[in-house]
């Protein structure tokens, strides 16, 4: 066998030293980058077994609003609701639970359904479209101060013409046409080159008169 030159027994003499003071830090830390992938891995598991679970209980959901059974849409709303709130499905069902109680011309579950939505959705465009829909039970129960105050939140200025246009639809409720007639050529202002949205606030304007 071979021996070592002095200039190699240094260093197998430093690699002894460094893993008797190191090792067990290294280890450690091999240790916890072990469970932190195993964290990673169970919760990528979990949400992928959650995410499959809500999408069986939105095809429920789905089943009853294309059956009109509103009832049944109902209760797998509020299963999405509290044990999947952070999945679309939710959301999702959430809006179109709220278009059944309105065609039910039941406010008050409506405005249940929205106000999930404001309160629980990250989706800015969902929250948005919310709040618009539930000025519309505002307006409809004559609650114009509820109305008016959730039209004037800040928001997504994407969605500036059809607050204005809103806003204008809340006015000719409340019998104000100057106002009304001020907030629909804001939001023709606003639309930019989507020509179907001002086709919509324009026929709003001319029935008013464009004075």
């Amino acid at each position: 066998m071979s021996k070592f030159d002095l200039h190699e027994q240094e260093q197998i003499n430093n690699l002894q030293y460094f893993w008797q003071k190191a090792g067990k830090y290294i280890v450690g830390l091999a240790i916890l980058g072990l469970i932190a992938y195993g964290v990673s891995a169970w919760w990528n598991w979990r949400n992928s077994t959650r995410a499959a679970d809500a999408a069986l209980v939105y095809g429920t959901f789905t089943s009853a609003y294309n059956s009109k059974d509103i009832n049944k849409a109902l209760d797998a709303t509020k299963e999405l609701q509290n044990d999947y709130s952070s999945t679309e499905y939710a959301t999702m069902a959430s809006l179109l639970s709220a278009k059944m109680s309105w065609d039910k011309k039941d406010l008050s579950q409506t405005a249940k359904s929205l106000n999930w939505i404001i309160d629980n959705s990250k989706d800015v465009g969902m929250v948005n479209t919310a709040k618009l829909r539930l000025a519309d039970v505002y307006i409809d129960e004559k609650k114009y101060d509820k109305a008016i105050k959730l039209l004037l939140e800040k928001h997504d200025p994407a969605f500036d013409p059809l607050y204005y246009s809103k806003r204008g639809d809340l006015y000719v409720a409340q019998g104000d046409q100057d106002k009304a007639r001020d907030a629909y050529k804001e939001a023709l202002k606003k639309v930019g080159q989507d020509s179907s949205m001002s086709q919509g606030i324009q026929m709003r304007l001319d029935v008013l008169g464009n004075n």
